[in-house]
């Protein structure tokens, strides 16, 4: 799987290049899960350090089990039956996708909220059909503090892979110094069935 518009591994199409190499400004990371506005967003995501600056670049990672079963009893309800729809901000409703908020694992079977970057986020709407789009930032908040982020500093030939249906991820690049360049694979996976009520 890959995303339109990045730039790929020359003679590996499938991956693509992040790198903070020729860029006139530094880039910015919020905690995101990939490529959530398609109908079957990855199952797990990638990233193989290429190059890895002298300071600073480490990718850090949300649980989101944790997330959801930390949210106070009146959203843990709420949120069952709710959907969330993905998409930039800038792109028409009908060019984006509906998934659950809460979304059950199909290996674990345990619920995760699905969130991603509020700049991908548009509409949030419960089950009662209720619009609740105004949760979103309290969701968002909720889902990047109620821990600590695990940190993985990188040495250059690392591979980390992680399941993207249930965490999410950002680099931190607030005290980069060198350059960074890690090739991301992703692996297409089902579509997101919403969890149920337990009992």
């Amino acid at each position: 799987m890959f995303t339109d518009g990045e730039v790929a591994v020359p003679d590996h199409p499938d991956l693509n290049v992040v790198t903070n190499i020729g860029r006139s400004r530094p880039p910015r990371s919020v905690f995101h899960c990939d490529t959530s506005y398609v109908a079957r967003p990855p199952s797990f995501s990638a990233l193989f350090a290429v190059e890895v600056p002298e300071q600073g670049g480490a990718t850090l990672f949300m649980d989101q089990y944790a997330a959801f079963a930390s949210l106070q009893a009146d959203l843990h309800r709420d949120l069952i039956g709710a959907k969330l729809l993905h998409g930039p901000r800038d792109v028409p409703e009908t060019d984006a996708i509906w998934h659950p908020v809460v979304r059950r694992h199909p290996v674990t079977d345990c619920p995760a909220l699905f969130l991603t970057a509020l700049a991908r986020c548009q509409r949030l709407v419960l089950a009662d059909g209720s619009d609740r789009t105004d949760l979103l930032p309290t969701l968002y908040e909720h889902s990047i503090h109620q821990q600590a982020p695990r940190r993985h500093l990188w040495r250059a030939g690392d591979v980390v892979i992680w399941d993207n249906r249930c965490t999410l991820h950002a680099a931190d690049y607030s005290d980069v110094f060198g350059n960074r360049t890690p090739y991301r694979g992703m692996v297409q996976g089902e579509v997101p069935e919403m969890a149920r009520l337990a009992g």
